[in-house]
């Protein structure tokens, strides 16, 4: 269901590898593909600083959250075509919204602070509105005025732009963003209350699914599924905490550790929690590698697990970097099957070119589940390849014998 609240695309323009503008869109899923090194998690890590962002920064108007800029300076993200210029722009664009489209230029001091040096407003009906900074000051060009703000959004005494105020503040803390390298579950959960941090690697998960039982059964849906199927299970360790348990179904009395279990059922269940509480609150959630450790069949699970919470009336948006061809496929039997509107499943395509700059294509979805226009004949078509030479390989040993 699509939310008329939240935004229909991030824009970035001058960030990390992309020298020009690009929409990254925000669908219910967007799937993030592209070779290695090709500027995927620069997209899905720009989510994060845009939600930080949204709080009031202390130094500007960008605020860099960890995990996702660990070590790295407002300077380091801007694109290195040009030497010595830092700028780069962030923004978003809703399709319907009173405000369309708004764009910041960020201007980072060597002093780390990170000043906008210029704004576009793009609204309903309207040409594009622009302010530049002079005299040290953003200013508004109209009434020659001064323009605050609190992170990316305005001021409240910035009343030229208090209808994109109220759109921006009406996303403030409901962006979340996860590591595709998550912690192992620990043996002992101390119980303590989940902190619930919208970026984080999931190490705040355990605590989470100990005091939330509903979390904890929505989540322990998805191990039922599998084959063969699992129970997701929470015991009591007497003055000491709780431990999580993955059991095969056929064995109740078993107390596996799901710290002793397969990487995949440890590193799926961070996702599989962040995705059940994004869909609770109407939220967008950003995840690197959602897939990492698990089998194919498990896998096409978790493509179906997103597309049944995309159909909640809260109306999430999931943005998913993956290299799954089981996920893609999935993706497309459901909306071929009716399962899921094709509108609200998106495929980007993003590459670099030898000069360092990377282009971000994107693919429509059919009706009928086939891909349109824009996919690369060589996308993950790798398997393909080596089943052609292996086929070639085996004739050639025919012949010889």
């Amino acid at each position: 269901m699509r939310r008329l609240d939240l935004p229909d695309a991030l824009i970035l323009e001058r960030f990390r590898s992309f020298s020009t503008r690009v929409n990254l869109p925000l669908r219910p899923i967007t799937l993030v593909y592209g070779a290695n090194n090709s500027g995927k998690s620069a997209l899905i890590r720009a989510l994060a600083l845009l939600g930080a962002s949204l709080e009031p920064a202390p130094r500007g108007a960008i605020t860099l959250p960890e995990p996702a800029f660990a070590k790295v300076g407002p300077r380091e993200l801007a694109w290195q075509g040009v030497a010595a210029d830092y700028r780069w722009l962030v923004g978003l664009r809703w399709e319907e919204a009173e405000v369309r489209e708004y764009v910041a230029t960020i201007n980072p001091s060597a002093e780390g602070d990170t000043p906008i040096t210029a704004i576009e407003v793009l609204r309903r009906g309207a040409e594009r509105w622009r302010a530049r900074r002079m005299d040290d000051a953003l200013t508004d060009p109209r009434e020659d005025a001064p323009l605050h703000f609190e992170g990316l959004i305005p001021a409240a005494e910035t009343t030229s732009l208090t209808d994109l105020r109220e759109q921006l503040e009406a996303l403030r803390g409901r962006v979340r963003w996860m590591s595709g390298i998550r912690p192992p579950v620990p043996r002992l959960i101390s119980g303590a209350p989940g902190r619930g941090d919208r970026f984080t690697n999931g190490e705040d998960v355990p605590n989470l699914l100990v005091e939330d039982e509903a979390l904890r059964e929505e989540v322990a849906a998805f191990y039922t599924r599998l084959d063969p199927p699992r129970s997701l299970m929470r015991h009591e360790v007497p003055h000491l905490g709780y431990s999580l348990s993955m059991n095969p179904e056929g064995r109740p009395t078993w107390r596996v550790q799901l710290a002793d279990t397969g990487e995949g059922m440890a590193q799926v269940l961070p996702v599989l929690a962040y995705a059940v509480l994004t869909a609770r609150h109407g939220d967008i959630l950003a995840v690197e590698q959602p897939e990492n450790h698990l089998h194919p069949t498990a896998q096409s699970q978790l493509a179906e697990f997103f597309c049944a919470l995309t159909q909640q009336p809260t109306g999430p948006r999931f943005v998913l970097e993956t290299h799954s061809r089981v996920f893609l496929l999935a993706m497309q039997r459901a909306v071929a099957m009716g399962l899921l509107p094709a509108e609200y499943v998106q495929i980007v395509w993003v590459d670099q070119e030898s000069s360092g700059e990377s282009t971000l294509t994107v693919v429509p979805l059919q009706a009928n589940g086939r891909m349109g226009d824009g996919w690369p004949p060589s996308a993950l078509a790798e398997d393909f390849r080596l089943a052609r030479e292996l086929l070639s390989a085996s004739h050639s040993s025919v012949d010889v014998q």
